[in-house]
């Protein structure tokens, strides 16, 4: 899913980009003419930066989330085992900071009883993760384009697809770990939540 995202980002912004050369070389054709003009331009172009950064930085916070809920409404899920993950390489985001991407390889899991291997790519906020393998459940598509791991809360708080996970629950023996993300993916054994809810209480 973090592939698919930043391709859908990177057109926006390409989009975006030449909207805003179009429209600035209007914007300079019709009022370069005198001093007044020129501020107003000069401002009208320090609008558009600070426009086009707060849609690229607003994207970059809740498109991911928003397509995992769309498809998690529409009951788009499998379930996977994740066996191990390793650092894939550093990025930075649209205000510099670093994001550093995990590969992780999974076993999808489908009602029908097919299991297939294959590598996903996540951003991942804590890579001290000992509680692998272990089970959650992911975006699924039959193209296979729009995998990404779904985070334990967004599950429990969708009733819609219980009778799914009790099907799921039926057919395989699994080993739940707990998915989180907060500006990146965290991954917890479920005796860790638990003693961590303890020391808060």
């Amino acid at each position: 899913m973090y592939i698919y995202i930043q391709q859908k980002i990177n057109k926006i912004m390409i989009c975006l980009l030449l909207f805003a050369i179009v429209f600035l070389i209007g914007a300079y054709l019709l009022f370069i003419k005198d001093i007044i003009n020129i501020v107003f331009f000069v401002l009208l172009f320090a609008f558009i930066i600070f426009m086009f950064n707060y849609i690229i930085r607003f994207m970059e916070q809740n498109l991911e989330h928003y397509t995992i809920y769309k498809m998690l409404k529409k009951k788009q899920i499998a379930l996977a085992t994740i066996q191990n993950m390793e650092f894939y390489k550093e990025l930075r985001d649209s205000t510099f900071t670093k994001q550093y991407i995990y590969k992780l390889h999974i076993q999808i899991k489908t009602l029908e009883s097919k299991v297939i291997e294959t590598d996903i790519y996540e951003k991942v906020k804590d890579s001290h993760i000992n509680c692998l393998p272990g089970d959650v459940y992911i975006t699924f598509n039959k193209d296979m384009t729009h995998i990404a791991i779904i985070p334990t809360l967004m599950i429990q708080m969708t009733p819609e697809i219980e009778p799914l996970i009790r099907k799921y629950e039926k057919l395989y023996q699994i080993h739940y770990i707990v998915a989180i993300r907060d500006k990146g993916l965290i991954l917890k054994s479920i005796n860790t939540v638990m003693q961590e809810m303890k020391e808060n209480n």
